[in-house]
């Protein structure tokens, strides 16, 4: 099959937190930096990778950061991100990717390389579920999705919602596509407790003690069963993750 881009969805104009990404986790390294260089040390090369940002010039500093790890940087429309999706798609000439959103500081490499393996000729979309839940949806922010170029076309003509939440109306309108989950299964059953997605300055305190109590270093992949057994240990933690979650629920 035709190799598969990973293209991340990036932007520094959040109104919750603005310059998220950037905020130092560990080694003074944000979740894009991380996250870039968890994808290359697990088997991922740097002309597999493309950075999706938007064109204006508060932007400028994730060209930077993309230069630096010698990937390629793709910028379009910032608030329509599945029309920025589709052109940097485009330019690569394939007929899937791999959505990744930079906001997922614990993405994890593994579930990555068993989710590109799932990918067939039939299917327009890819992606894990929990208990049936699309993984997406879910605050945990292990997961990335695959995307038939060709399906996402039917998305462009959609309302601003599914623009910006790119494969929203992929799992909205489970009948109008051919999709393929994988399931799974939490190492805990305190998941629908967690929130490991990076969207408001808590969340980075949260992230910030985690990578420290883990001594998860850059460019390492994430042992998911060694996180879930450090927040059990965590309940103040965890009673913010739950307000947080009920607050920005998906």
């Amino acid at each position: 099959m035709q190799s598969v881009p990973l293209i991340i969805q990036a932007r520094l104009g959040s109104q919750r937190f603005p310059n998220k990404i950037l905020q130092p986790i560990i080694q003074k390294k944000g979740s894009l930096a991380l996250i870039i260089e968890r994808l290359l040390n697990n088997g991922f090369s740097a002309s597999e990778i493309m950075l999706a940002i938007p064109t204006t010039k508060a932007n400028d500093a994730l060209v930077k950061i993309a230069n630096y790890y010698g990937i390629e940087c793709y910028r379009g429309a910032e608030e329509n991100v599945a029309l920025r999706f589709y052109e940097a798609a485009r330019k690569k000439k394939c007929i899937y990717f791999v959505r990744i959103c930079s906001d997922n500081p614990f993405l994890s490499a593994t579930l990555l390389h068993s989710l590109i393996k799932e990918i067939d000729t039939k299917s327009d979309y890819v992606s894990y579920q929990v208990d049936k839940l699309p993984a997406i949806r879910t605050h945990l922010g292990f997961f990335a999705e695959v995307v038939r170029l060709q399906a996402l076309e039917v998305v462009l003509s959609k309302d601003a919602p599914y623009l910006e939440h790119v494969t929203k109306y992929f799992y909205e309108h489970p009948k109008s596509f051919t999709l393929k989950w994988l399931n799974y299964i939490p190492p805990s059953n305190l998941w629908k407790q967690c929130r490991f997605t990076l969207d408001v300055e808590e969340d980075l305190m949260f992230i910030q003690e985690a990578f420290r109590a883990l001594n998860l270093m850059p460019g390492e992949d994430v042992n998911l069963r060694m996180l879930f057994q450090w927040v059990s240990t965590q309940p103040t933690i965890l009673q913010r993750m739950q307000m947080l979650i009920q607050r920005f629920s998906k």
